[in-house]
């Protein structure tokens, strides 16, 4: 957005404000003795849009993207230190005693702390995708003698034939890339690659299923080549598994289950995704929805950096001041917390501060505590202000200015709105 002039002439109601105001004033057209009405003050607002209208950035959009910045900051704030069920700390579901392990969420229209009991889940094994993993051959080598060769896949209970012509001087990068293609176009539930080898001169050739579990395993084998020769799959070495396919194996309390997928439910309306196996059980229980609070810090974080780099590319000092006490006051509070700020005052994320913050209460404390005084509370009030009334915080003052060729007048009561915003260049 380019960057506005400190210079505006700025009004919420030029309209309601003035319809049967006995001031007395002179612009284009109007007498000397005219009183201010609202069709005089619609048509010269309208006068100096049209003025405008070709600047690079329309003074009104800015204004409209500013409002709009404004209130959406303004909620972001909120969800953080509202009590009620707006507010993030107060949205419950599942929760895992170890992410690493596994992560849960929960149905929102069948949970709840009634009819949930914990869970202890306990992880054997996680699923796999089979992957067959081929040598890493020189790139530009031509290990392939030239001939139509072919092969075969038997995946899901169905075979599915290759033909690969290999021509005179075709490298090995290019039929391992031709037989990638090949699979690739048929789309039989496997992922083909040429991937780099051991070194930036190899390559190699791999197969992957989509999908995990056995119900996916798949066995690659040659079916022709020229002249009684090795054939492509076993010269690229694919038609061995590297990871072979497997199902999870897991428990939840004592009982066992299988599943040809990572996500699996654990009832009571809760999904589960299996990510390692455990040495001991994970207990699941109901509490805070740390991913619903997450989300609400990073909105806010979004937020505040949009609402600076407005104030930094529009000349809007008084709003970078009052964002930037806020950074600049809670600094250390707010990174122990896992929000950081660097020298300009914009925010960043450290991800496992944030994540310790909210498992032990400390980020619920902290915007929810001090009243008008604490972060939250500071937070807010700065929010409403900006949302209420940007422009208080730009350049422009709370004074219109009306010029002619000889005379300037000013009316002190401008700043008053009803909900119409105008500011423009002079």
């Amino acid at each position: 957005m380019a960057s506005i002039s400190p210079f505006y002439m700025n009004n919420y109601s030029i309209y309601s404000n003035y319809k049967n105001s006995a001031s007395m004033f002179n612009i284009s057209g109007v007498g000397q003795k005219s009183a201010i009405n609202s069709t005089t003050l619609q048509r010269e607002a309208n006068k100096f849009l049209n003025s405008y209208q070709n600047q690079a950035s329309s003074p009104l959009s800015f204004l409209t993207s500013l409002k709009e910045q404004s209130s959406e900051f303004s909620s972001s704030v909120s969800s953080l230190t509202a009590f009620g069920s707006n507010g993030v700390f107060s949205k419950r579901g599942a929760q895992s005693a170890d992410t690493d392990a596994l992560t849960v969420t929960s149905k929102n229209n069948s949970f709840g702390f009634n009819n949930f009991r914990p869970m202890d889940v306990e992880i054997n094994q996680v699923a796999t995708a089979q992957r067959n993993e081929g040598s890493s051959m020189l790139a530009s080598g031509r290990n392939a003698e030239r001939g139509n060769y072919g092969f075969s896949i038997d995946i899901g209970g169905k075979s599915h034939d290759f033909s690969i012509k290999v021509n005179a001087g075709d490298t090995n990068r290019t039929i391992q890339q031709r037989m990638a293609d090949a699979v690739n176009r048929r789309g039989i539930g496997i992922n083909a690659a040429v991937e780099q080898g051991s070194d930036s001169r190899s390559s190699r050739l791999v197969f992957e299923a989509e999908d995990t579990g056995t119900d996916e395993a798949f066995a690659v084998r040659d079916t022709n080549a020229p002249n009684g020769r090795e054939g492509l799959a076993s010269l690229m070495n694919v038609d061995d598994a590297t990871q072979e396919a497997q199902n999870a194996e897991y428990s939840v309390n004592g009982e066992e289950r299988t599943s040809q997928s990572n996500s699996v439910e654990l009832g009571s309306g809760v999904r589960a995704t299996l990510r390692e196996a455990t040495s001991e059980s994970v207990r699941v229980a109901y509490g805070q929805d740390a991913e619903a609070i997450r989300g609400g810090v990073e909105d806010f974080v979004n937020n505040f950096n949009s609402m600076l780099s407005s104030a930094s590319s529009n000349n809007m000092p008084r709003l970078s001041s009052a964002l930037n006490g806020i950074s600049n006051t809670y600094r250390g509070t707010l990174s122990n917390l896992g929000i950081e700020s660097d020298a300009s005052g914009r925010l960043s994320i450290n991800s496992d501060r944030l994540d310790a913050s909210i498992r032990n209460g400390r980020l619920e404390d902290a915007f929810r505590s001090g009243g008008s005084y604490g972060i939250g509370g500071r937070l807010q009030n700065t929010a409403n202000s900006i949302e209420r009334n940007p422009m208080a915080f730009s350049n422009a003052g709370s004074l219109m200015t009306t010029y002619n060729q000889n005379n300037a007048f000013n009316f002190n009561n401008a700043a008053m709105y009803s909900g119409q915003l105008f500011n423009f260049l002079l």
